[in-house]
């Protein structure tokens, strides 16, 4: 199935509490320009909401290769250390050899020679 909408709106209003084992947010839109950064999906509200719909021991698993977005996510994952733990990141079955994730956008990225930023927030 394919939902094309705003992914805060549809964790919010269409997901039920505890419904989650991982959810993954790979090299989202870093909405760089400042007037921009409420369209970002990781918010103080949504990490709330993502908390409430993972499973205890729940992974949130966050990749960027855009060093200001990756500074958003360490000041955001500091602030919610009462909700979710710091894990390693651990790639996932369909990445390759040297791959954080195995995704054409890393491929590219890579190509690119950008670096890649990861973390797991585990539920607590």
């Amino acid at each position: 199935m394919i939902l094309r909408a705003d992914g805060a709106q549809f964790i919010r209003f269409w997901c039920a509490d505890d419904v989650a084992s991982v959810i993954h947010l790979y090299f989202s839109d870093p909405w760089p320009k400042k007037r921009h950064h409420k369209r970002r999906l990781i918010q103080d509200s949504s990490l709330r909401e993502l908390h409430r719909v993972l499973h205890v021991g729940g992974e949130l698993r966050l990749v960027t290769d855009h060093d200001e977005l990756w500074a958003w996510y360490e000041e955001h994952a500091q602030r919610h250390a009462d909700l979710f733990g710091r894990q390693p990141f651990n790639p996932p079955e369909s990445a390759g050899p040297d791959e954080i994730v195995g995704t054409n956008f890393e491929r590219k990225y890579r190509r690119e020679a950008r670096p890649f930023y990861a973390m797991t927030l585990q539920k607590k």
